[in-house]
């Protein structure tokens, strides 16, 4: 019984002695939203649709993104443009839907869907979690705004 008590009591010291230690060490806290964690490189956020020189979507409305797509969140309308091509005439992105996988990204031949690093993305409602083309193309910036 003498035994089991000591080890207890050595276990209770060691652990209290590591939360002592982190208690008066430095803090790991960020005090979002005024200080953020830089992202890495690769991470996977918001949608963007890439422009051409012309300013127009790179996109060609093969539908590769739609089809591989897993949740089945995006939706593309092919028909003829302004200028009388048959193309892109609307793209629309459910985030709520989305998983971020970044398959669309990947099996895309013109490369014209790319990822940001904007990751807050809440919205009070579930109709602004819909993106259509024109929001995927002005609204997002390619890199979030640091502010300060």
């Amino acid at each position: 019984m003498m035994m089991k008590e000591h080890i207890l009591f050595a276990d209770l010291i060691k652990g209290l002695s590591i939360t002592i230690k982190k208690f008066f060490g430095p803090s790991v806290t960020l005090h979002y939203p005024i200080e953020r964690r830089e992202t890495p490189e690769r991470m996977r956020f918001l949608h963007k649709l890439v422009l051409n020189s012309a300013g127009r979507p790179k996109c060609i409305a093969c539908g590769f993104c739609e089809r591989i797509c897993p949740p089945k969140c995006i939706k593309i309308t092919r028909g003829k443009r302004e200028d009388g091509k048959i193309g892109l005439t609307g793209y629309e992105l459910d985030i709520g839907r989305c998983i971020f996988c970044g398959l669309c990204v990947e099996v895309c031949p013109e490369e014209a869907i790319s990822m940001t690093d904007i990751y807050e993305l809440a919205t009070y409602n579930r109709a602004e979690a819909v993106y259509t083309m024109d929001r995927l193309v002005r609204d997002v910036p390619e890199k979030r705004e640091e502010e300060g």
